[in-house]
């Protein structure tokens, strides 16, 4: 995820990303790399974070806590108003 969010600021110039909604993968990653997938998307300043089944519920929790209000479940029926 992080290496597609720095290449998608790469190819559009822009450094800003508002929002990662699904398609973390983080199921099954070790405490280590779930805890270098949020340093880093700290450093890129996700504004929002939806993640969906494939994160898994204790990557979910880890996000959920570093992300406060930030972090919401982006299941099946979702829906997501960005301004």
């Amino acid at each position: 995820m992080i290496n597609t969010l720095r290449h998608a600021r790469n190819l559009t110039g822009d450094e800003r990303v508002y929002a990662v909604i699904g398609g973390t993968h983080l199921y099954p990653k070790t405490d280590e790399q779930i805890e270098k997938t949020i340093e880093s998307l700290k450093e890129i300043d996700v504004q929002r974070i939806g993640v969906s089944h494939c994160t898994g519920l204790h990557a979910a929790m880890r996000l959920a806590q570093a992300f406060g209000y930030r972090f919401f479940f982006n299941n099946a029926g979702t829906i997501t108003k960005i301004d």
